[in-house]
């Protein structure tokens, strides 16, 4: 069942990098992380939200409807 889940959440991923390398100029260009990240959010279901502190991840959202909050650090590296 694990497994299943995993290449579901992998699909996923292919399909949406897919979609934005074909509507966009470079949106598709994002880490992999992240669009697994996302995947695996919308399999979760609408009540998850992503926090995201770069374009990357608010990319992918915004193609997929997906709910996505901004955050900034302070911290080191930031």
């Amino acid at each position: 069942a694990v497994a299943e889940h995993q290449e579901l959440a992998v699909d996923r991923a292919l399909e949406v990098q897919r979609e934005l390398a074909k509507g966009s100029e470079g949106s598709h260009r994002r880490p992999a992380i992240d669009f697994l990240i996302a995947a695996v959010a919308e399999a979760a279901g609408p009540d998850v939200v992503l926090w995201c502190f770069d374009r990357d991840l608010r990319v992918i959202c915004e193609h997929t409807g997906q709910s996505c909050e901004s955050e900034s650090s302070a911290g080191p590296g930031r």
